[in-house]
């Protein structure tokens, strides 16, 4: 499923749930998007700042435990912990707790496979 993040007024998204609707009524098939909309690019940018594009763009190839994020991103391990927590509270990354066999649990951080950013000025 695509994840579109983005900036949109409440005329678009009326629209856009008013096409949705009548695509329904037609019986049309609906491709599932997963929407994450924050109010201003201002809003937006303060969540995905530069290392957190960084970070989503390396979970997206290689989902792992917030240790071996920050490892490969050579960053502090509890500012990635902190940037997880803000993004996944976004809903921007996704936290799963995974069987480790033979060490107990790790917690694996996860991102959509496919990305569309979209924001109007």
């Amino acid at each position: 499923m695509k994840t579109v993040i983005g900036t949109e007024g409440w005329e678009v998204t009326k629209a856009r749930w008013s096409s949705l609707a009548e695509k329904m009524d037609r019986k049309e098939k609906i491709t599932p998007v997963r929407r994450i909309t924050f109010e201003s690019a201002a809003d937006l940018l303060a969540h995905l700042t530069p290392a957190r594009q960084e970070l989503l763009a390396m979970v997206r190839l290689q989902p792992g435990s917030v240790t071996a994020v920050a490892a490969v991103l050579k960053r502090n391990r509890s500012a990635v912990n902190r940037d997880v927590q803000a993004m996944r509270k976004a809903g921007l990354l996704r936290v799963k707790t995974q069987v480790n066999p033979g060490h107990g649990m790790v917690r694996v951080v996860t991102a959509p496979k496919r990305v569309e950013l979209r924001a109007t000025l």
